[in-house]
Protein backbone atom coordinates (compact mmCIF):
# COMPACT_ATOMS: atom_id res chain seq x y z
CA UNK A 1 0.00 0.00 0.00
CA UNK A 2 1.02 3.36 -0.39
CA UNK A 3 0.36 6.97 0.88
CA UNK A 4 -2.06 9.30 -1.84
CA UNK A 5 -0.82 12.08 -0.69
CA UNK A 6 1.44 12.07 -4.22
CA UNK A 7 -0.52 10.39 -6.60
CA UNK A 8 -0.78 11.95 -10.11
CA UNK A 9 -2.03 9.36 -12.14
CA UNK A 10 -5.28 9.27 -10.00
CA UNK A 11 -6.33 12.76 -11.69
CA UNK A 12 -7.83 13.06 -15.10
CA UNK A 13 -5.77 13.40 -18.34
CA UNK A 14 -8.13 15.79 -20.42
CA UNK A 15 -6.91 18.91 -22.28
CA UNK A 16 -2.70 17.61 -22.69
CA UNK A 17 -3.63 18.63 -26.80
CA UNK A 18 -4.20 21.92 -25.27
CA UNK A 19 -0.73 22.73 -23.18
CA UNK A 20 0.36 25.11 -25.77
CA UNK A 21 -2.29 27.15 -26.46
CA UNK A 22 -2.95 27.62 -22.98
CA UNK A 23 0.77 27.99 -22.36
CA UNK A 24 -0.04 31.30 -24.71
CA UNK A 25 -3.27 32.45 -23.17
CA UNK A 26 -1.06 32.23 -19.39
CA UNK A 27 1.77 34.06 -21.00
CA UNK A 28 -0.10 37.07 -22.59
CA UNK A 29 -3.36 37.24 -19.91
CA UNK A 30 -0.33 37.67 -17.06
CA UNK A 31 -0.68 34.36 -15.56
CA UNK A 32 2.92 33.05 -16.28
CA UNK A 33 3.32 34.28 -12.92
CA UNK A 34 0.88 31.63 -11.48
CA UNK A 35 2.20 28.92 -9.35
CA UNK A 36 2.49 25.94 -10.41
CA UNK A 37 2.79 23.48 -7.47
CA UNK A 38 5.66 20.53 -8.05
CA UNK A 39 3.39 17.85 -6.45
CA UNK A 40 -0.34 16.88 -7.04
CA UNK A 41 -2.99 15.82 -4.19
CA UNK A 42 -5.52 13.28 -4.51
CA UNK A 43 -8.24 13.98 -1.73
CA UNK A 44 -10.71 11.10 -1.15
CA UNK A 45 -13.38 10.92 1.48
CA UNK A 46 -11.81 10.03 4.79
CA UNK A 47 -11.83 6.78 5.33
CA UNK A 48 -10.40 6.14 9.14
CA UNK A 49 -11.89 7.19 12.49
CA UNK A 50 -9.55 9.26 14.17
CA UNK A 51 -10.78 8.12 17.81
CA UNK A 52 -10.53 4.72 16.93
CA UNK A 53 -6.88 5.14 15.31
CA UNK A 54 -5.30 6.77 18.07
CA UNK A 55 -6.94 3.77 20.76
CA UNK A 56 -5.38 1.26 18.23
CA UNK A 57 -1.64 3.01 17.95
CA UNK A 58 -1.90 3.44 21.84
CA UNK A 59 -2.34 -0.22 22.59
CA UNK A 60 0.10 -0.52 19.35
CA UNK A 61 2.62 0.79 21.39
CA UNK A 62 2.11 0.39 25.19
CA UNK A 63 1.24 -3.81 25.20
CA UNK A 64 1.67 -7.30 24.00
CA UNK A 65 2.81 -7.06 20.30
CA UNK A 66 5.77 -5.47 20.84
CA UNK A 67 6.82 -7.98 23.34
CA UNK A 68 5.94 -10.59 21.93
CA UNK A 69 8.49 -9.81 18.94
CA UNK A 70 11.41 -9.17 21.49
CA UNK A 71 10.63 -12.60 23.37
CA UNK A 72 10.79 -14.25 20.03
CA UNK A 73 14.57 -12.28 18.98
CA UNK A 74 15.88 -13.14 21.95
CA UNK A 75 14.62 -16.92 21.65
CA UNK A 76 16.36 -16.65 18.35
CA UNK A 77 19.65 -15.24 18.77
CA UNK A 78 20.89 -17.22 21.89
CA UNK A 79 20.31 -14.30 24.45
CA UNK A 80 22.85 -11.35 22.98
CA UNK A 81 22.26 -7.82 24.20
CA UNK A 82 19.93 -5.73 21.83
CA UNK A 83 22.83 -3.34 20.85
CA UNK A 84 24.39 -6.24 19.19
CA UNK A 85 21.80 -7.83 17.16
CA UNK A 86 20.27 -4.93 15.52
CA UNK A 87 21.35 -1.40 13.84
CA UNK A 88 20.57 1.64 15.23
CA UNK A 89 17.31 1.88 12.69
CA UNK A 90 15.57 -0.99 14.98
CA UNK A 91 16.28 0.04 18.55
CA UNK A 92 13.17 2.56 18.49
CA UNK A 93 11.50 -0.40 17.27
CA UNK A 94 12.24 -2.49 19.79
CA UNK A 95 12.91 -0.51 23.04
CA UNK A 96 9.61 2.25 22.79
CA UNK A 97 11.92 3.84 25.31
CA UNK A 98 14.55 4.85 23.97
CA UNK A 99 14.74 7.90 22.31
CA UNK A 100 14.05 8.48 18.50
CA UNK A 101 16.59 10.23 16.18
CA UNK A 102 15.68 12.36 13.39
CA UNK A 103 14.47 10.97 10.22
CA UNK A 104 15.87 7.34 11.39
CA UNK A 105 12.95 5.60 9.35
CA UNK A 106 15.14 6.95 6.35
CA UNK A 107 18.00 4.49 6.72
CA UNK A 108 18.75 1.40 4.69
CA UNK A 109 19.07 -1.66 6.67
CA UNK A 110 16.89 -5.36 7.41
CA UNK A 111 16.12 -6.71 10.81
CA UNK A 112 16.22 -10.15 9.56
CA UNK A 113 12.05 -10.30 10.30
CA UNK A 114 10.00 -10.53 7.88
CA UNK A 115 6.92 -9.03 9.60
CA UNK A 116 9.26 -5.95 10.80
CA UNK A 117 10.77 -5.17 7.72
CA UNK A 118 7.59 -5.11 5.98
CA UNK A 119 6.29 -2.53 8.27
CA UNK A 120 10.01 -0.43 8.14
CA UNK A 121 9.42 -0.92 4.27
CA UNK A 122 5.77 0.45 4.34
CA UNK A 123 7.06 3.27 6.67
CA UNK A 124 9.87 4.43 4.31
CA UNK A 125 8.28 4.65 2.00
CA UNK A 126 4.79 6.48 3.43
CA UNK A 127 7.27 8.96 5.23
CA UNK A 128 9.58 10.02 2.22
CA UNK A 129 6.08 11.10 0.68
CA UNK A 130 5.13 13.13 3.30
CA UNK A 131 8.69 14.92 2.79
CA UNK A 132 8.97 15.74 -0.03
CA UNK A 133 5.11 17.19 -0.40
CA UNK A 134 6.37 19.00 2.63
CA UNK A 135 8.99 20.17 1.33
CA UNK A 136 7.12 21.26 -2.09
CA UNK A 137 6.65 23.74 -3.27
CA UNK A 138 8.94 25.96 -1.21
CA UNK A 139 7.89 28.02 1.54
CA UNK A 140 8.52 31.44 -0.65
CA UNK A 141 6.36 30.39 -3.08
CA UNK A 142 3.92 29.69 -0.69
CA UNK A 143 4.43 33.60 0.81
CA UNK A 144 3.98 35.01 -2.74
CA UNK A 145 0.85 33.05 -3.13
CA UNK A 146 -0.56 34.10 -0.37
CA UNK A 147 0.41 37.88 -1.18
CA UNK A 148 -1.64 36.95 -4.83
CA UNK A 149 -5.04 36.05 -2.82
CA UNK A 150 -4.19 39.16 -0.18
CA UNK A 151 -3.64 36.41 2.44
CA UNK A 152 -2.20 38.26 5.37
CA UNK A 153 0.56 36.11 6.78
CA UNK A 154 2.37 38.42 8.80
CA UNK A 155 3.50 36.83 12.42
CA UNK A 156 3.06 33.47 10.73
CA UNK A 157 6.12 31.32 10.92
CA UNK A 158 6.92 29.91 7.29
CA UNK A 159 10.61 29.11 7.86
CA UNK A 160 12.42 27.31 5.41
CA UNK A 161 13.23 23.65 6.22
CA UNK A 162 16.06 22.69 7.58
CA UNK A 163 16.46 19.38 5.78
CA UNK A 164 16.82 17.68 2.09
CA UNK A 165 15.09 15.36 0.16
CA UNK A 166 16.56 12.56 2.32
CA UNK A 167 16.41 13.42 5.72
CA UNK A 168 19.53 14.90 5.54
CA UNK A 169 20.27 17.91 7.43
CA UNK A 170 21.29 21.34 6.34
CA UNK A 171 22.26 23.15 9.34
CA UNK A 172 24.84 25.39 10.25
CA UNK A 173 27.89 24.14 11.65
CA UNK A 174 28.48 25.78 14.78
CA UNK A 175 25.58 23.97 16.66
CA UNK A 176 26.17 21.57 19.07
CA UNK A 177 25.48 17.57 18.28
CA UNK A 178 22.60 18.06 20.94
CA UNK A 179 21.16 21.07 19.20
CA UNK A 180 21.50 19.82 15.77
CA UNK A 181 19.34 16.64 17.10
CA UNK A 182 16.87 18.88 18.49
CA UNK A 183 16.25 21.06 15.58
CA UNK A 184 15.95 18.10 13.15
CA UNK A 185 13.95 16.38 15.62
CA UNK A 186 11.44 19.65 15.60
CA UNK A 187 11.24 19.58 12.06
CA UNK A 188 10.40 15.81 11.42
CA UNK A 189 7.72 16.73 14.20
CA UNK A 190 6.47 19.41 12.19
CA UNK A 191 6.62 17.63 8.66
CA UNK A 192 5.11 14.84 10.47
CA UNK A 193 1.86 16.99 11.38
CA UNK A 194 1.92 18.55 7.93
CA UNK A 195 1.08 14.81 6.41
CA UNK A 196 -1.04 13.99 9.33
CA UNK A 197 -3.28 16.67 8.30
CA UNK A 198 -3.26 15.81 4.53
CA UNK A 199 -3.34 11.95 4.39
CA UNK A 200 -6.63 10.64 4.23
CA UNK A 201 -5.86 6.11 4.14
CA UNK A 202 -5.73 4.94 7.36
CA UNK A 203 -2.79 3.03 6.78
CA UNK A 204 -0.72 6.60 5.91
CA UNK A 205 -2.30 7.62 8.92
CA UNK A 206 -1.42 4.38 11.25
CA UNK A 207 2.43 5.28 9.92
CA UNK A 208 2.40 8.97 10.51
CA UNK A 209 0.24 8.67 14.07
CA UNK A 210 2.77 5.93 15.05
CA UNK A 211 5.73 8.09 14.16
CA UNK A 212 4.51 11.28 15.40
CA UNK A 213 3.74 10.28 18.82
CA UNK A 214 6.66 9.05 19.10
CA UNK A 215 8.84 12.16 18.08
CA UNK A 216 6.71 14.39 20.13
CA UNK A 217 7.15 11.70 23.32
CA UNK A 218 11.09 12.44 23.10
CA UNK A 219 10.56 16.50 22.39
CA UNK A 220 8.73 16.69 25.47
CA UNK A 221 11.31 14.17 27.16
CA UNK A 222 14.09 16.55 26.19
CA UNK A 223 11.95 19.83 27.49
CA UNK A 224 11.16 21.09 24.20
CA UNK A 225 8.43 24.07 23.55
CA UNK A 226 5.97 22.25 20.79
CA UNK A 227 2.74 24.91 20.99
CA UNK A 228 4.25 26.99 18.10
CA UNK A 229 5.99 24.36 16.54
CA UNK A 230 2.10 22.87 15.85
CA UNK A 231 0.81 26.45 15.16
CA UNK A 232 3.41 26.98 12.17
CA UNK A 233 2.82 23.14 10.99
CA UNK A 234 -0.54 23.62 10.35
CA UNK A 235 -0.46 26.89 8.80
CA UNK A 236 2.07 25.66 6.13
CA UNK A 237 -0.30 22.49 5.38
CA UNK A 238 -3.13 25.55 5.29
CA UNK A 239 -1.21 26.95 2.41
CA UNK A 240 -0.08 24.00 0.80
CA UNK A 241 -3.83 22.80 0.17
CA UNK A 242 -4.66 26.25 -1.09
CA UNK A 243 -2.01 26.17 -3.87
CA UNK A 244 -3.17 22.75 -4.37
CA UNK A 245 -6.90 23.64 -4.96
CA UNK A 246 -5.56 26.77 -7.07
CA UNK A 247 -4.00 23.91 -9.43
CA UNK A 248 -7.22 21.98 -9.03
CA UNK A 249 -9.21 25.15 -11.01
CA UNK A 250 -6.86 25.51 -13.47
CA UNK A 251 -6.58 21.75 -14.11
CA UNK A 252 -10.89 21.87 -14.58
CA UNK A 253 -10.54 24.52 -17.18
CA UNK A 254 -8.13 22.70 -19.20
CA UNK A 255 -9.82 19.25 -19.01
CA UNK A 256 -11.80 18.00 -22.03
CA UNK A 257 -14.95 16.40 -20.83
CA UNK A 258 -17.82 16.95 -18.69
CA UNK A 259 -16.51 13.96 -16.93
CA UNK A 260 -13.11 15.00 -16.13
CA UNK A 261 -15.06 18.43 -15.12
CA UNK A 262 -17.02 16.53 -12.60
CA UNK A 263 -14.00 14.82 -10.83
CA UNK A 264 -12.25 17.90 -10.59
CA UNK A 265 -15.04 19.65 -9.25
CA UNK A 266 -15.15 16.99 -6.49
CA UNK A 267 -11.51 17.16 -5.84
CA UNK A 268 -11.82 20.87 -5.02
CA UNK A 269 -15.00 20.05 -2.90
CA UNK A 270 -12.69 18.18 -0.88
CA UNK A 271 -9.87 20.22 -0.61
CA UNK A 272 -11.95 23.11 0.52
CA UNK A 273 -13.75 20.83 3.20
CA UNK A 274 -10.37 19.93 4.35
CA UNK A 275 -8.81 23.34 4.51
CA UNK A 276 -12.10 24.57 6.37
CA UNK A 277 -11.37 21.91 9.12
CA UNK A 278 -7.87 23.07 9.85
CA UNK A 279 -7.67 25.03 13.56
CA UNK A 280 -6.03 28.21 12.67
CA UNK A 281 -8.77 30.73 14.19
CA UNK A 282 -8.60 32.53 10.85
CA UNK A 283 -11.41 35.23 9.63
CA UNK A 284 -14.67 32.90 8.62
CA UNK A 285 -15.44 34.60 5.18
CA UNK A 286 -11.27 34.32 4.39
CA UNK A 287 -12.02 30.40 2.67
CA UNK A 288 -15.05 32.56 0.79
CA UNK A 289 -12.77 35.46 -0.44
CA UNK A 290 -10.08 32.87 -1.82
CA UNK A 291 -12.56 30.70 -3.49
CA UNK A 292 -14.00 33.39 -4.60
CA UNK A 293 -10.66 34.51 -6.41
CA UNK A 294 -9.67 31.36 -7.82
CA UNK A 295 -12.91 30.59 -9.76
CA UNK A 296 -12.44 34.23 -11.10
CA UNK A 297 -9.01 33.45 -12.70
CA UNK A 298 -10.47 29.61 -13.60
CA UNK A 299 -13.14 32.31 -15.36
CA UNK A 300 -10.46 34.42 -16.97
CA UNK A 301 -8.48 31.66 -18.07
CA UNK A 302 -11.18 29.75 -19.36
CA UNK A 303 -12.45 33.13 -21.76
CA UNK A 304 -9.33 33.99 -22.63
CA UNK A 305 -8.42 30.04 -23.82
CA UNK A 306 -11.88 30.02 -25.61
CA UNK A 307 -10.92 33.69 -27.39
CA UNK A 308 -7.46 32.23 -28.60
CA UNK A 309 -8.95 28.94 -30.08
CA UNK A 310 -11.86 30.62 -32.26
CA UNK A 311 -9.34 33.22 -33.41
CA UNK A 312 -7.24 29.76 -34.39
CA UNK A 313 -10.05 28.44 -35.82
CA UNK A 314 -10.68 31.64 -37.72
CA UNK A 315 -7.55 31.34 -39.60
CA UNK A 316 -7.32 27.17 -40.04
CA UNK A 317 -10.67 25.16 -39.22
CA UNK A 318 -10.23 22.39 -37.69
CA UNK A 319 -13.06 19.42 -36.48
CA UNK A 320 -10.85 18.72 -32.90
CA UNK A 321 -11.01 22.65 -31.86
CA UNK A 322 -14.10 23.02 -32.78
CA UNK A 323 -14.69 20.24 -30.19
CA UNK A 324 -12.70 21.98 -27.37
CA UNK A 325 -14.74 25.49 -28.36
CA UNK A 326 -17.53 23.94 -27.93
CA UNK A 327 -16.92 22.11 -24.41
CA UNK A 328 -14.65 25.81 -23.26
CA UNK A 329 -18.21 27.63 -24.01
CA UNK A 330 -20.24 25.22 -21.69
CA UNK A 331 -17.31 25.24 -19.02
CA UNK A 332 -17.16 29.53 -18.81
CA UNK A 333 -20.87 30.00 -19.46
CA UNK A 334 -21.06 27.16 -15.94
CA UNK A 335 -18.07 29.02 -14.19
CA UNK A 336 -20.26 32.28 -14.98
CA UNK A 337 -22.70 30.84 -12.51
CA UNK A 338 -20.96 29.74 -9.76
Amino acid sequence: MSSPIINPNNLPKGGQGESMAASGAMIVSGLDKELKPKSEVVIKDPKANLKELDEYILKLTNTTPLDQVKKWEQKNTGGKKEEERKPARFKAFYSPSAPAEPFEWNKKGKSGNFILDFFLSLQHEILKRVLFFALNPELNELSKLAEELNINTKGWNLEKFHVGPDGEAILSSDLTPEEKKILLLKEELKILIIGEILEDEWVGLLVIKLRKNYVLKTLIGLNVKIEELIISAKQIAWLKLIAELKAMHLKRVFCGSKKDFDSYSKVILNLTQKIRKIDLNLPGELMNLVKTHLEKLALETAVYKLELLRSLQKISPDKAREKDIKWLESTAAHLKHV
